[in-house]
């Protein structure tokens, strides 16, 4: 077997069946390094240009759903576009990477590889005249939770001032939301942290 044929297989393992040759190809061409981490709780990826002698690279947790990871891949890919274009003289979520999203989920609309109700919210929440907001990409992100084989408790789904336990076992109170994420304290240290709101949580303990 090739190592071309051992990465696909890789892919395989976290991406939907169609998506497979396009993230593959991508990776090829621009020599991106894809990067397959635990559970963090503060992001589900992220993306890192060029520095010394590292290449792109783009980084996906690996304990989401198939269509989960490859939103999140295809929103990775966006910044990395985006940085070929204009390296850092644009904002991270300004207009200049709003466009390069549009672009790639316009194809992955186009080539089917996201399920019908997933790919209805993409097209009414992203590819409209109208533009997206952070609500078009909250709206999309819950549809694909319920693409997950396990139907779990996230971070979003905790009362605000409950203590929730992650994976790690680690305990936390949740606190106000700041923008997209929210405020926990942990319970253990007293420090401040904040969480995504697709963290899964495995325990709540309310008052």
């Amino acid at each position: 077997m090739t190592a071309e044929e051992k990465f696909r297989l890789i892919l395989k393992r976290y991406l939907p069946e169609k998506s497979i040759e396009y993230v593959f190809y991508i990776l090829k061409e621009k020599e991106v390094h894809l990067i397959i981490t635990k559970e963090r709780n503060t992001k589900l990826g992220d993306y890192r240009n060029p520095f010394k002698e590292k290449g792109h690279r783009i980084t996906v947790n690996g304990d989401i759903n198939k269509f989960e990871f490859l939103f999140i891949f295809l929103h990775e890919m966006a910044h990395m576009n985006t940085w070929i274009l204009y390296k850092n003289r644009v904002m991270p979520h300004g207009q200049e990477w709003k466009e390069e999203f549009v672009k790639i989920l316009r194809e992955a609309v186009n080539l089917k590889f996201f399920p019908e109700d997933v790919e209805n919210a993409i097209i009414k929440g992203f590819l409209s005249k109208k533009g997206f907001t952070a609500k078009s990409d909250d709206v999309v992100k819950k549809l694909l939770r319920n693409y997950s084989e396990k139907k779990s408790t996230t971070v979003e789904d905790v009362p605000e001032n409950a203590i929730f336990v992650l994976k790690n076992g680690r305990q936390f109170k949740k606190l106000e939301k700041i923008k997209k994420r929210y405020r926990c304290q942990d319970v253990l240290s007293g420090r401040f942290y904040v969480a995504h709101p697709l963290a899964e949580v495995v325990e709540v303990h309310e008052g």
